[in-house]
C-alpha cells in the first residue's frame, strides 16, 4: 500500500513519525486544495492540518519528488547564496526541507548575515514565500551549477 512516509502530500520533520497531508488543509474553513477528498476543518475558522502517522495509507498517494536541495550542507558548500537589495541582508541557502517550493509553509534552513547579526551570522528556517520576495529584487551572487546549470533554472525550482 502507497504510504503517507513516501507521498508527495505528506510534511513532517526529519525523524519524526507523525507528520501533517498538505493535501488536506484549510485555510479560513476552506480547503487549501480544492481537489482533493479529504480535509481537516477548524470550528474556530482559522487553518486546520489532518495529522497522520508515516504509515498511514491514502488513496490520494502521490510518488515524492527527489528534493535537489534535501541535504544539508555548510555555508561555503551552499545551495545558493544572495543579497537582498531592498535590506541588505545576506543569505545562504543551507537546505530545501521539501522538493516543491510552493507548498503551503514550505520552508528553507538557511543562514542569513544583516545589521541585526554584529558582524556574525544566524541560522533558521524561514519561509520560503517571505523569502522569495527578496528573491525578487535580488543580487544572486552563487548557486550550485551541478544541480541548476543556469540562473534561470535555479529561479524556476525556487519558484515552483
Amino acid at each position: 500500500m502507497k504510504r503517507c512516509k513516501t507521498c508527495e502530500h505528506w510534511d513532517s520533520e526529519p525523524g519524526d513519525n507523525w507528520g501533517d497531508c498538505i493535501k488536506a488543509g484549510t485555510t479560513d474553513s476552506q480547503p487549501d486544495d480544492s481537489n482533493s477528498l479529504a480535509h481537516a476543518y477548524d470550528t474556530a475558522g482559522y487553518s486546520a492540518t489532518l495529522q497522520t502517522s508515516a504509515a498511514f495509507g491514502c488513496i490520494q498517494w502521490e510518488r515524492k519528488e527527489k528534493n535537489p536541495a534535501g541535504k544539508t550542507r555548510k555555508q561555503a558548500q551552499a545551495y545558493a547564496e544572495w543579497i537582498d537589495n531592498r535590506t541588505g541582508w545576506h543569505y545562504w541557502l543551507l537546505k530545501s526541507w521539501q522538493a516543491k517550493n510552493s507548498q503551503h509553509y514550505a520552508r528553507w534552513f538557511v543562514e542569513v548575515s544583516s545589521d541585526f547579526t554584529h558582524g556574525g551570522t544566524d541560522m533558521g528556517d524561514e519561509y520560503v514565500s517571505n523569502l522569495l520576495t527578496g528573491l525578487t529584487s535580488v543580487g544572486i551572487v552563487r548557486w550550485d551549477t551541478s544541480i541548476w546549470p543556469t540562473k534561470g533554472e535555479f529561479l524556476q525550482w525556487a519558484f515552483n
